[in-house]
């Protein structure tokens, strides 16, 4: 009977160790886990846990080691009372992601790569899924288990470890003291004879954090994590070889076909064999019965090559080795022949995308899109409502098509998909104005949204003039004192304020990039005042003009703004001389008329003209034209001088594009106006009117054009005229007395 107490003793005993809460720095006996499949034996010592100072209770699941790293149970830890991480399971995806802060860490279980704030880390040890199967009829639920020094540092805390102990403490980062508020100063309008101009903000972003931050948008395809590594590019190839006699390669072409990247290796006649294999970053081709004639080439921006080099590898058979050097391993590459045979087509398949992340981190919003880099990244705004549009160009995407709402600082959704074969467009719903950069860094290619250093400044595309906002108006701006600029040939705009108003609009640049706009930037000049700069991809004027809520800066096309608009072309220039005479050069003989000429339209102020050339500088033909097909131009007047190999053939003759009547506005009366205003006015003898069509500005301007050769550099007497200034004077001023009588003779009617 006095064995009944002993019993008793020793079931309560049992009892309490089934209650006790998992402790650390101990080495428990029969302790075993199942990890990635496998049941094994853990016999080292388990990790205390500490937050400043204090025990962490972990459980029914302890801190172990792993790979020489503390492994600790991730909500236990991170969303302790010390700690106070906010974290996320994604069980399909098996993804954690922390957030403490502003910082955002997204891991997932076997995978060694993290990713904070977008940013992929690499992990020592990857985190687990780890089960307590000590008891088998009771076993434990499985755990997550992430690496405690790696989290903890990334989100501010220091880590220490007591190796006597088996502790690993974390300390709290010291918040620091929040700086006072700034007293608040009334806005007090100035009356306008020296006080800055004050325009009232209109606080276009949300401050951060938002919610975005706790719930960022994931969407993957597959696992859901990155893009596994590559070690090698691939080649795909079905050539079949013959025996054929040997060639010589000649050419290499690249080019980019449906949005493929592609290399066409031209040879002198039907290739025999190709042969290939691939090393780290490097696809080597030997192209055999080949002889080399390529030598090699650098690319700067090309897309999946930095450099093609070559040598003749072998002399019997000649055989010439073609070393592409790749930007990254993750290529995938055909090869193919022509039907002759005298082509060889190497062709970079599009990347795949199979990650994008919509998140926030310190400086605002991100979109992080993972995979392989793609070709580019072409972007532009659209509003109604406000969007801005990514694509990437030589991508396929593993995700399709989706969409999600979202609470960021300045983006309200994303939605995705394939837009064409090869390009895969992301669309940013935006609130406000936001700048934005695109960098790539390997496979991941980041999108940063920020607050923009402008202010007060809207930008808006409606209809077909593009619009930019200037705020709400306290204090009027001088109208009259504003000046513009219109820099065409560079295609910029700008609209110098008359005064400083970087207080009020800010400094800086802000991409747009719409069909459009490029960017508008805001600098201050020497003299200190505002210069709102338009970079263009479509020509506009732009006018300063009030609005209901301030100011806005409306483009026009320069028909909504004058009646009359001239293009002047100064024939040849820079490196292509036009005919010469012993030192003479045609192409400074058209110059200096054509600057004759603008003094006399500069004084007039009835035109709107502009000049494909004003300095000694090469322009091609079809920037020739282009440019007055774009200002929408109702004359185009090109300006040239003559020659042949007969010294005795002189006179001025006006070329004109055949069609047409003399009774309207047209090519052959502007031409025919021009010839008889210039040949009294010069005194040069008249060779008449003469067609051409197949002269490049005439066929290609789509408005009333006319040729002027106003003399023959081969004939002496032409000559001894054409270099002297008084006779240019003549010329010019002739010139832009014809161009009256054509506008009075077909007025636009604008």
């Amino acid at each position: 009977m006095r064995r009944a107490p002993m019993i008793w003793l020793l079931v309560f005993c049992m009892l309490l160790g089934t209650l006790q809460p998992v402790s650390g720095g101990e080495v428990r006996p029969g302790f075993k886990i199942k990890m990635d499949g496998v049941v094994q034996a853990y016999s080292a010592r388990t990790v205390t846990v500490q937050v400043a100072g204090k025990d962490i209770p972990t459980g029914d699941m302890p801190a172990i080691i792993l790979d020489g790293r503390t492994l600790v149970p991730l909500r236990e830890v991170f969303e302790s009372d010390g700690f106070g991480a906010k974290v996320a399971w994604n069980a399909d995806k098996k993804e954690a992601t922390v957030t403490y802060g502003s910082t955002t860490i997204v891991m997932a279980i076997d995978s060694t790569t993290a990713y904070v704030d977008g940013k992929p880390q690499k992990l020592d040890v990857a985190p687990k899924l780890v089960q307590d199967v000590s008891d088998p009829a009771k076993p434990g639920s499985g755990k997550t288990m992430i690496p405690l020094r790696f989290v903890s540092e990334q989100l501010g805390h220091a880590v220490s470890w007591d190796p006597g102990t088996y502790t690993a403490g974390i300390t709290p980062p010291v918040p620091e003291p929040e700086p006072a508020p700034a007293p608040e100063s009334p806005v007090v309008a100035g009356d306008g004879a020296g006080d800055p101009p004050v325009l009232v903000a209109d606080g276009a972003h949300r401050s951060l954090p938002t919610a975005l931050l706790q719930a960022p948008v994931i969407w993957s395809a597959g696992t859901g994590t990155a893009a596994p590594s590559v070690d090698r590019p691939s080649v795909e190839s079905g050539l079949e070889a013959r025996e054929l006699d040997p060639v010589e390669l000649q050419a290499v072409e690249y080019s980019l076909k449906d949005g493929k990247p592609r290399f066409e290796v031209r040879a002198d006649g039907p290739i025999s064999r190709v042969d290939h294999l691939v090393l780290d970053k490097k696809v080597v081709l030997d192209v055999v019965q080949a002889k080399n004639a390529l030598g090699n080439r650098s690319y700067g921006d090309n897309p999946v090559a930095t450099a093609i080099r070559t040598s003749q590898y072998a002399e019997t058979p000649p055989t010439t080795r073609m070393v592409f050097d790749l930007k990254e391993n993750a290529q995938v590459c055909t090869l193919s022949l022509s039907a002759d045979r005298k082509t060889l087509v190497v062709e970079f398949a599009p990347k795949a995308i199979n990650r994008i992340v919509l998140g926030q981190n310190d400086k605002g919003d991100y979109i992080q899109v993972e995979g392989m880099a793609p070709t580019g990244v072409d972007s532009f705004r659209l509003s109604g409502p406000d969007r801005i549009v990514f694509d990437l160009t030589g991508t396929k995407s593993a995700i399709g098509k989706q969409e999600a709402q979202a609470q960021g600082q300045f983006v309200l959704g994303i939605r995705t998909d394939q837009f064409t074969e090869t390009t895969t467009r992301i669309v940013a719903v935006m609130d406000g104005t936001a700048d934005y950069t695109v960098t790539r860094n390997g496979s991941t290619t980041l999108i940063q949204f920020m607050a923009s250093t402008l202010t007060n400044v809207q930008y808006t595309s409606s209809g077909k003039n593009p619009l930019i906002g200037l705020g709400a108006r306290s204090n009027s701006i001088d109208l009259a004192g504003v000046r513009y600029v219109d820099d065409y040939e560079d295609g910029k705009f700008t609209v110098v304020l008359p005064g400083d108003y970087s207080q009020v609009f800010g400094a800086g640049d802000l991409a747009i990039n719409d069909s459009s706009v490029g960017s508008i930037e805001l600098v201050q000049d020497s003299a200190g005042r505002t210069n709102i700069v338009v970079r263009q991809k479509e020509y506009y004027e732009f006018r300063l003009e009030e609005a209901e809520d301030g100011y806005q800066l409306k483009g026009y096309k320069p028909r909504e703004l004058y009646s009359r608009i001239v293009v002047v072309d100064a024939g040849h220039g820079g490196s292509d001389p036009g005919a010469t005479a012993g030192s003479v050069k045609e192409k400074a003989l058209n110059l200096s008329m054509a600057l004759y000429l603008k003094a006399h339209f500069d004084a007039s102020g009835d035109y709107k003209v502009y000049y494909t050339r004003t300095t000694d500088v090469y322009k091609t033909l079809q920037y020739r034209a282009d440019l007055a097909n774009t200002v929408g131009a109702d004359l185009f007047i090109s300006i040239h001088n003559n020659a042949t190999s007969s010294s005795s053939v002189n006179g001025l003759e006006t070329l004109y594009m055949p069609g047409g009547t003399v009774d309207v506005m047209s090519s052959i009366a502007a031409a025919r106006i021009f010839q008889d205003n210039l040949v009294p006015a010069t005194g040069m003898a008249n060779r008449g009117l003469k067609s051409r069509e197949g002269l490049y500005v005439l066929r290609n301007t789509k408005m009333p054009a006319v040729l002027l050769e106003i003399g023959f550099m081969s004939n002496a007497a032409d000559l001894s005229k054409l270099v002297d200034a008084s006779f240019q004077k003549k010329a010019a001023a002739a010139m832009f007395e014809a161009a009256e009588k054509v506008f009075v003779r077909f007025p636009t009617g604008r």
